[in-house]
């Protein structure tokens, strides 16, 4: 509901209540995940995700796409494939 509003003390209770259940959140998976990215010096425009949280980029890509931001969201997308299980 639009008039709703969720508070911090309620949240931590929730959590709280979760955690006696013995309840995993949906990214345990990504619990003290050591995150890398590796860059590879290859002409190939793209990137992809390995399991434990390393993310792989070729120099082709970092070529193609000149701004920060642009970097960003290849390196989020790849982030996103990891939180998702889809390594």
């Amino acid at each position: 509901r639009e008039d709703e509003i969720l508070d911090d003390e309620w949240i931590q209770k929730s959590r709280k209540t979760g955690q006696e259940r013995g309840t995993k959140t949906a990214t345990s998976h990504l619990d003290h995940l050591n995150w890398e990215v590796l860059v590879v010096d290859e002409p190939v425009v793209n990137s992809f995700c390995l399991p434990g949280g390393k993310i792989v980029v070729f120099t082709g890509l970092l070529k193609h796409f000149r701004s920060d931001a642009e970097i960003a969201t290849i390196i989020g997308h790849e982030v996103g494939h990891a939180v998702a299980r889809h390594s």
